[in-house]
């Protein structure tokens, strides 16, 4: 019995948790001193970071690189509880040869944490990034 009353009061609290959804717009420019033309069409996705082992990060939004490698990105994202703000990063997604080479065939994937400035107040302007050296 006392586990059923555990298991209602459970499932109540998880229904009832408030979640806090904030908004982040990010831009920035990517550069392949490798090959130019690598840094149009890079995928850019802006992804709230869950620490929780059975967590997947979350998308909050995702763009392409225009013909200079110039972006902007934006999206909302949530976590549980009102005090827990997102732990936005983007993650480029491209095929910019690394350095001594002169073509990448497989897709390859960097991480850059950006700071947690929240819309409608700050703008997170992120600095050039290299995509032919690794992180």
């Amino acid at each position: 019995m006392d586990f059923c009353r555990f298991i209602i009061n459970f499932c109540c609290l998880i229904f009832t948790v408030n979640a806090a959804t904030r908004c982040v717009r990010a831009s920035g420019r990517v550069e392949c001193p490798t090959d130019n033309d690598m840094a149009s069409n890079v995928e850019v996705r802006l992804l709230d970071r869950d620490s929780l082992p059975w967590e997947t990060d979350d998308l909050m939004g995702s763009t392409l690189t225009d013909a200079n490698g110039n972006y902007i990105v934006e999206g909302c994202g949530d976590d549980v509880f009102n005090w827990n703000d997102p732990d936005p990063y983007i993650e480029l997604k491209h095929r910019c040869p690394l350095p001594g080479h002169t073509v990448t065939i497989p897709h390859r994937f960097k991480e850059i944490e950006i700071a947690h400035k929240f819309l409608p107040e700050k703008i997170v302007e992120v600095q050039n990034v290299r995509l032919d050296l690794d992180n």
